[in-house]
């Protein structure tokens, strides 16, 4: 048996890679009468996974898709009276709520200490009700010659 070398690609990576190969099309609800624009099946969205070594067979490709549904919400269900989890089925319609990002946004990445990229929107830090560990935390941002509150205020002047 050949081992498959594994390698982490970033959810969100594969969720441009399903859009740039299965961008959906326009289709019509039968039950609701309801018109949606870029929509797929969940199978053309698994046979991509496949197609593309996302996933080593369907079941991994199904919770892949759930996760990319559930944590990115890059697309949901619309399926009249169906629930809202993924299915690897042509009968399952999904539609794109936002086109990913592309790959090559060099404006949001920064360098670690090993000189590789990290992609800023892909750090994710997790606060417990803890006033001073935002403050910590805004301290070390200061600390780095970079403030949170003034980046925003100009953002939004803009």
């Amino acid at each position: 048996a050949q081992e498959m070398e594994l390698v982490h690609v970033p959810l969100e990576t594969v969720t441009r890679k399903i859009w740039d190969h299965v961008p959906g099309e326009p289709w019509t609800d039968v039950e609701s009468g309801a018109k949606y624009e870029g929509t797929f099946t969940g199978k053309d969205a698994t046979e991509f996974m496949l197609r593309a070594g996302f996933a080593s067979d369907a079941e991994d490709a199904v919770d892949y898709l759930t996760q990319i549904m559930d944590e990115i919400g890059a697309f949901m269900r619309v399926d009249s009276g169906k629930d809202a989890e993924f299915e690897n089925n042509s009968d399952a319609h999904y539609q794109w709520i936002h086109v990913p990002e592309a790959d090559d946004d060099d404006d949001a990445k920064e360098m670690d200490g090993n000189g590789k990229g990290v992609a800023l929107d892909q750090i994710v830090v997790g606060f417990r009700h803890s006033y001073g560990g935002y403050q910590r935390l805004i301290k070390q941002y200061r600390m780095a010659g970079i403030d949170p509150q003034r980046e925003a205020a100009m953002e939004a002047a803009q």
